[in-house]
């Protein structure tokens, strides 16, 4: 797609793979802990610990940072889902144009409707 979705993926690929968890509390912190999807089963290891006080912001980060991989897979694949229907709903936009203008040419060489004018400039 474009240079960026591909960093982004790229970056996403390259994190650490595995279900990522957040633990409220442990040894006086927040910490993002994971869990491998493939080798020694059932092992957790820490991942990071959120510095400071215990409160609703240190909650609301840690949720964030843990969720973060999954999330961003999924609007990665929204993304490439919504660029190949505006593909296809361009391609269908520019066949529409077309017809309407052999249409056009039927009668009197030129159309004059708001609408071709309309299409015209959105695809120009």
């Amino acid at each position: 797609m474009t240079t960026k979705y591909d960093d982004i993926l790229a970056r996403l690929n390259a994190a650490t793979q595995g279900e990522w968890l957040h633990d409220e509390m442990y040894q006086g912190h927040h910490v993002i802990r994971f869990r491998p999807y493939h080798g020694t089963a059932g092992n957790i290891y820490n991942l990071a610990l959120l510095q400071g006080p215990s409160s609703s912001k240190a909650k609301a980060d840690g949720d964030f940072i843990a969720n973060a991989p999954s999330d961003i897979a999924a609007l990665l694949a929204e993304v490439e889902r919504l660029t190949i229907e505006n593909t296809r709903l361009r391609n269908h936009a520019a066949v529409d144009l077309i017809e309407h203008r052999q249409d056009a040419c039927a009668h009197a060489g030129r159309c004059a409707c708001q609408s071709c004018d309309k299409m015209e400039a959105d695809h120009a």
